[in-house]
């Protein structure tokens, strides 16, 4: 977790503001807050990603992804009357992250979900590709295979 907090504090500085130098930056730290998790590590940092509110949050992260800048822009001029992008960034982030969860969850209670679009007579093993012997050894994955209708004219 050091090396990933002295990554952000690079990236906050004049050398962070070259597009390339943030980017890898922003890689170097996603991979350094993630490969202890990935690796087993069972430390405070797995305890705390792994709690609960952490998790609840993790399971709306997608919606709260898709809203927070209409939200945040929303939040900076009608409701804290601030030219955008200026003024406290805790306020800020407080007040988006307040209004942006209820929104979140109101988006994830109509977002459409597979299982529902599905018809009645497909079961999820009949969904899922191919992954037997014959598919390999022919060299072909089920996505590559046509079948073609039976019983119908194709043609003039």
């Amino acid at each position: 977790m050091p090396a990933s907090a002295l990554a952000y504090a690079v990236v906050a500085t004049p050398v962070g503001d070259q597009a390339v130098t943030k980017a890898v930056l922003y890689a170097l730290i996603a991979m350094l807050v993630l490969a202890p998790l990935a690796l087993g590590e069972r430390g405070w940092w797995a305890r705390l990603t792994s709690s609960a509110p952490l998790v609840w949050l993790g399971g709306i992260s997608y919606e709260i992804y898709l809203l927070h800048v209409a939200v945040m822009a929303v939040a900076m001029d009608l409701v804290l009357r601030w030219p955008l992008f200026t003024g406290s960034m805790a306020a800020l982030y407080v007040l988006t992250l307040a209004l942006t969860i209820p929104l979140a969850l109101a988006l994830r209670r109509v977002e459409p979900r597979q299982a529902s679009s599905r018809s009645a007579g497909t079961s999820s093993a009949n969904a899922r590709p191919r992954c037997d012997a014959a598919s390999f050894s022919a060299g072909l994955s089920s996505a590559a295979e046509r079948v073609e209708p039976v019983g119908t004219k194709i043609g003039s």
